[in-house]
């Protein structure tokens, strides 16, 4: 069980993108999916995440390439996780998880 935050407006346009998280709040983690649609001209997309600890930092994962970096959840919550995507269409799956201290 958890939250389901939409992260951009729904849209059917194929030049936009479209990403939504699913938050457990109660586990302190998380995911985000990304999809960046065919004719999108924007290489990359800030998401404000929501559910967060402001106050807590974060490993974020990509799935794809398996990179993780630590970002303070105030980041994240405020100036937005960057997702870039040089293909079109692709997806992206990210996962976060509350860092120990």
């Amino acid at each position: 069980f958890g939250d389901f935050y939409p992260l951009m407006p729904y849209s059917l346009d194929n030049a936009s993108w479209l990403a939504w998280q699913f938050d457990r709040s109660d586990a302190g983690e998380g995911i985000v999916q990304a999809f960046r649609r065919a004719d999108s001209v924007y290489r990359s997309v800030e998401l404000k995440l929501r559910g967060l600890d402001p106050t807590a930092n974060y490993e974020v994962t990509d799935l794809d390439t398996r990179h993780s970096t630590r970002v303070p959840g105030r980041e994240l919550l405020d100036k937005g996780l960057v997702v870039e995507l040089l293909d079109r269409p692709a997806a992206a799956l990210l996962t976060y998880r509350r860092a120990e201290p």
